[in-house]
């Protein structure tokens, strides 16, 4: 196993961690923001871990996903929650990108659905990276 998979992995848990703490705070657009990361960095590590080459220098969840599926296959299971968390990359992060601040756009069931969403594939991919040793 690559160190660089493990590497990817643990910071995608640190951030997690990140996500819930934020929630918990009721900063919801940071506890998004996180959520992307979470799904981005596990995507990143499970790439590292099947193709054992550096993941693609991009945040796009969808252009993640489609790597995995040539070499994993089933990803199908989280095309909605990906498909949802790619779309918090830049709201969460720049002023009016959702035709307001960050701050305002987020409520706490949707920073909720989105951290649901991370730990799901988070999961889906320690599974895979645990079974394939």
């Amino acid at each position: 196993m690559r160190r660089e998979a493990w590497d990817w992995l643990e910071q995608a848990r640190a951030d997690l961690r990140a996500a819930t703490v934020s929630l918990e705070q009721g900063v919801f657009f940071a506890a998004s923001f996180w959520c992307h990361q979470v799904a981005e960095k596990a995507l990143k590590a499970l790439h590292v871990h099947l193709a054992r080459s550096l993941p693609p220098r991009t945040h796009s969840l969808i252009e993640l996903m489609t790597l995995i599926r040539e070499v994993e296959g089933e990803v199908e299971s989280l095309r909605d929650y990906l498909a949802e968390l790619e779309l918090q990359y830049l709201p969460t992060r720049y002023v009016n990108a959702a035709g307001t601040i960050p701050q305002r756009a987020y409520s706490e069931s949707m920073s909720r659905r989105h951290v649901n969403q991370a730990t799901a594939v988070l999961r889906w991919v320690e599974e895979r990276m645990g079974r394939a040793g």
